[in-house]
């Protein structure tokens, strides 16, 4: 999650009450705690356009931050792609899971991206879309830039708060999705 969709999030929990927080595997270094790593720099073997129909900006290029975060930059906020291929236990893919957390998020199941996958969104309908799919021994996650660097469609429901209605956050994760089922395709 962005600092400003974490800010976002943090404040709208607040006012409601109510706080949580995920927290996104290995954002700096090589492992994520739980001694996942990401040991191969594939960034560059990641399909560019599948990344750019996730943001607005267009990209100027890519780095390989720690062996886990390629890095999409761009004039905006840009956007990671978390790649751990040393997931066997699934540590980084269990990391981000909400339903059950204390928030208010709710993981959706998804079909069609790796061996498993679901993505959810840190507050329902108040925050872009994250992605997060498994397939054999590699982890694949992605959180949506936020708004106006994503491409995720958003509605004005009077709060002043962008909101996200939900088909809108599943045709925006069927694109993310393209960007896992890269990874999982140039990582075997």
């Amino acid at each position: 999650m962005t600092k400003k969709s974490a800010f976002l999030v943090f404040s709208v929990l607040v006012l409601a009450a109510g706080c949580s927080s995920s927290s996104s595997p290995g954002s700096t270094d090589a492992t994520d705690g739980g001694g996942t790593t990401g040991t191969k720099n594939i960034c560059p073997l990641i399909n560019q356009t599948d990344v750019q129909a996730l943001v607005v900006p267009t990209i100027t290029g890519v780095t390989n931050v720690d062996g886990i975060v390629c890095q999409f930059a761009d004039s905006g906020e840009g956007i990671k792609v978390e790649h751990y291929d040393d997931d066997a236990a699934k540590t980084a893919y269990n990391n981000l899971h909400l339903d059950g957390g204390g928030g208010s998020g709710t993981d959706h199941p998804l079909q069609g991206v790796g061996d498993e996958a679901y993505w959810n969104e840190a507050l329902d309908g108040k925050a872009p879309p994250e992605l997060i799919a498994h397939k054999g021994n590699i982890t694949c996650v992605i959180q949506s830039p936020d708004v106006p660097d994503t491409t995720c469609k958003t509605t004005d429901d009077g709060s002043g708060i962008p909101a996200f209605a939900d088909s809108d956050a599943q045709a925006y994760v069927q694109l993310m999705a393209k960007v896992c089922n890269d990874i999982f395709s140039v990582d075997n």
